[in-house]
């Protein structure tokens, strides 16, 4: 009987302490529960306005995010908004007003050395003109509306030693915009690979353009073949600019413009596309099997920097050649821009004074080898004083009138007068032909 009143009490024991442990169990839970709420505002406490417009749509942010690099979560496991980086700004956008910005960093997979800065940009926050205190567009209730074709995005892996050996060139658009800078670099792979398929195809390139120009291909050169550097419109096409020399005339410049497919980055020997400037239709252009790229790239070099420094040596003696020509036609007119000076400084009422004053040569001043002034200053002839009147002679030239100073030319009478703003305004007294 004994036996069976302990077993009793300690089933009724343990029968408390069950409800005991699950009572205590709901008073945790319901406390976080209730508690939770003002942990979360908590969080805010101290925050910018920027800080917690983030931070409230955090989740909405990171789905774009991840949209953006990784929808499939396979690379990119977790994004941190480092919450201190978040700050806005604003263009105040003139007389016409402006928009707001919100930037940031993010870290990935609690790396930080893999970061993301992310600016959103809000187009229609409606900023009004010429604001030049900061404002509030959360108390002001701007549309901050935010939408994923608005975001900028650039990405660092900070221990990359280059930027092809970065992390983030999983995505197809980062690896293609740090091929494209990479191509910049003469001394890199992206760079090396661009060379090689620009030698492949260069035969059939120079025929072309020999081609339009009436010229054999032997006449074509690069300009400049350490400018073989591509930019990527896409995640899968690159673009590439090449100036060409005519030989026969190494003052005619040729542009061209190519495409490249990421396909021809891996395959040397695929056409690419390219057309000539200002042109629409792109042509494919072959590339030439069974040739040494080093040697070939090599050669080209050494043409290339001939005719380019033959081309210096030829551009400075035009240079010096169009300045003798220049001087000797300034020489020629100066007189004759005088005469026509003193006719506009002594025409209508100013004719009573024509025996008194005469316009002086100051100085002459040239622009580039196709305009240059000459400027007249005002004199009294009796007292030799000036009236600190100056009339400037604007001479237009062209290419006719450098090759034969014996031309006509034309000029204008210029003088100018103060505003009441104080600015000066040209008045263009009279346009005329000297011969």
């Amino acid at each position: 009987m004994k036996h069976k009143l302990n077993f009793s009490k300690k089933v009724n024991n343990q029968f408390r302490n069950k409800i005991l442990i699950t009572g205590v169990s709901l008073f945790v839970i319901l406390s976080v529960l209730l508690v939770s709420p003002f942990l979360n505002q908590k969080t805010m406490i101290g925050k910018s306005g920027d800080q917690k417009f983030i931070l409230k749509n955090e989740s909405l942010i990171k789905d774009i995010l991840w949209q953006h690099f990784d929808e499939k979560k396979e690379k990119i496991k977790s994004i941190e908004i480092l919450d201190q980086t978040i700050k806005g700004e604003f263009d105040n956008g003139g007389d016409v007003g402006g928009d707001y910005d919100v930037t940031f960093q993010a870290t990935v997979n609690e790396d930080k050395n893999k970061v993301m800065t992310v600016d959103i940009n809000f187009p229609n926050a409606q900023i009004g003109p010429f604001t030049f205190i900061r404002p509030n567009p959360y108390k002001k209730k701007m549309d901050m509306t935010i939408s994923k074709e608005h975001f900028h995005i650039t990405v660092e892996d900070k221990v990359a030693k280059t930027k092809m050996d970065s992390w983030w060139n999983f995505a197809p658009e980062v690896w293609a915009e740090n091929f494209s800078l990479e191509s910049f670099d003469e001394n890199s792979a992206s760079h090396q690979t661009v060379e090689e398929i620009y030698a492949t195809h260069r035969q059939s390139i120079l025929d072309y353009v020999a081609k339009i120009n009436n010229v054999s291909s032997n006449d074509i050169v690069e300009e400049d073949v350490k400018d073989l550097r591509v930019t990527n419109s896409s995640s899968n096409q690159f673009e590439l600019d090449v100036r060409y020399l005519d030989k026969t005339n190494l003052s005619k410049t040729i542009y061209l413009h190519f495409v490249l497919s990421k396909e021809n980055l891996s395959d040397l020997y695929l056409p690419i596309q390219g057309k000539v400037d200002k042109e629409t239709e792109m042509l494919p252009f072959v590339a030439q099997k069974d040739i040494d790229v080093a040697e070939k790239m090599k050669s080209m070099q050494e043409e290339v920097d001939f005719y380019r420094e033959l081309k210096v040596k030829q551009v400075a003696e035009l240079q010096q050649k169009n300045e003798a020509a220049e001087k000797e036609i300034f020489e020629k007119y100066k007189e004759k821009c005088q005469e026509l000076v003193l006719k506009k400084m002594t025409s209508g009422e100013m004719s009573k004074y024509k025996e008194q004053i005469e316009p002086r040569f100051k100085n002459v001043a040239y622009q580039n080898i196709y305009n240059f002034s000459i400027y007249y200053e005002e004199y009294f002839i009796s007292s030799n004083r000036s009236l600190d009147s100056v009339y400037e002679v604007r001479v237009k030239l062209n290419e006719e009138n450098l090759h034969n100073t014996n031309l006509p030319i034309a000029v204008e009478v210029v003088t100018q007068y103060n505003n009441k703003n104080g600015k000066n305004i040209d008045i263009v007294l009279e346009t005329t032909i000297l011969e």
